[in-house]
């Protein structure tokens, strides 16, 4: 064949995504043939877990990466149904967290044994979603997003992906800041359409009211407009780095002898003794702008859209101030369980009170008095003392 043809050829997948982006719809792609990412290659499939990796455009051009273990390790049962479920993880993480202890104590092996079809969401930024049609990481235009960003477009690209494949709505279960998008993304009655209902574990769509000793002193500082007036577009706390920096000023007002204790709240639910292999996995990239959208949420009441000050708010939102999201909105017969911990400096009571008021939605609870922030998703104990209420509640409906 020529080569110039065969070129072509094989270019045309790529070229018709484009254009679909451009034409605001999302394009899936199956390339579960080369599955090479973290979630496959080094947790799945050694534990004997089948697993696919998907890519879907969303319509802003990000191509974010999907990892799906369509059923548990005794295979799928013939003529069982297997209802979705998309996995959303918190912020500086990415969907290996679901998986990061025992297929036994791990909701992301969990669930697959319990029959369901799970899909892992990659917010755009991490590793496994760090491709954009036209953009470079090394672009300060690609890290032009925050919260608004993930919940207008990454949320319903995923649902849509997983609806077009399945043919069913999913369920969703998120943790920490895949509580704050999931919310601001079902306003949407599109979206919202596509779900079942959903799971929100260690919920921070407000923050007002934290005590993390840690978030408190960056946000009050103002740490995070320091962060921006940089230049920087990407938020790094590696050594040496200027987020490193900042967060050790922070440290000066409070005491960070004990880093994640200060920022999320103590526990007797984490294995500090597997800290080192989790922090293999974490922190993930994210944006700048998403660092300073949740300090402005720390210092403002509410969840609002991303605060651009008085002009660029005049400018993208035709008023002076970032509006709010209307989560009162989401109808009554919309189901949600949240999950709380007693020890959880990041999801605090009063915060999560107001959020229930503010649903006009039907909201089950969990509460383990001994959880702090990273319980849900880390605690070795989280596959007694919490996910058979999750199971239950996500088989109800």
């Amino acid at each position: 064949m020529d080569p110039q043809m065969m070129k072509m050829i094989c270019l045309t997948p790529v070229v018709a995504c484009i254009l679909l982006v451009a034409a605001d719809h999302i394009c899936v792609a199956d390339v579960d043939a080369t599955s090479t990412t973290i979630v496959c290659t080094n947790f799945a499939l050694p534990n004997g877990y089948p697993c696919k990796e998907y890519t879907v455009t969303t319509s802003d051009g990000y191509i974010l990466t999907i990892q799906r273990i369509e059923h548990g390790r005794a295979g799928p049962q013939v003529g069982a149904s297997r209802p979705p479920v998309i996995l959303a993880a918190g912020v500086l993480q990415e969907a290996a967290q679901w998986l990061l202890n025992s297929p036994e104590q791990s909701l992301g092996y969990i669930l697959p044994d319990a029959g369901f079809d799970v899909w892992f969401l990659n917010f755009r930024g991490t590793t496994d979603s760090s491709r954009h049609v036209s953009l470079s990481t090394e672009d300060k235009e690609f890290w032009d997003w925050s919260l608004d960003e993930l919940a207008s477009f990454d949320i319903p690209a995923t649902l849509q992906l997983v609806y077009q494949t399945t043919g069913s709505q999913a369920y969703y279960i998120g943790h920490s800041q895949g509580t704050t998008v999931a919310l601001a993304a079902f306003i949407n009655t599109n979206v919202r359409q596509m779900v079942k209902a959903a799971v929100l574990l260690s919920p921070i769509v407000y923050l007002h009211h934290i005590t993390s000793q840690v978030g408190l002193a960056f946000s009050y500082m103002y740490l995070d407009q320091v962060y921006l007036l940089s230049g920087a577009s990407n938020f790094n706390i590696s050594s040496g780095s200027l987020g490193s920096a900042l967060l050790d000023q922070a440290c000066v007002k409070v005491n960070c002898g004990d880093i994640l204790n200060s920022f999320t709240g103590a526990s007797s639910e984490f294995n500090s003794s597997r800290m080192g292999f989790y922090s293999k996995f974490m922190p993930q990239p994210t944006s700048a702008n998403n660092i300073a959208h949740l300090a402005q949420l720390v210092r403002n009441d509410g969840l609002r859209k991303y605060d651009m000050g008085q002009v660029g708010n005049m400018n993208k939102y035709g008023q002076a101030t970032s509006p709010e999201y209307n989560i009162s909105s989401i109808p009554k017969e919309f189901p949600v369980l949240l999950a709380l911990g007693g020890l959880d400096h990041l999801s605090d009571p009063v915060d999560v009170q107001n959020l229930i008021y503010d649903l006009r939605c039907s909201v089950k609870t969990i509460y383990n008095p001994h959880y702090g922030h990273a319980d849900y998703i880390l605690g070795i104990n989280a596959w007694k003392e919490a996910y058979p209420q999750v199971i239950n509640f996500l088989r109800s409906f």
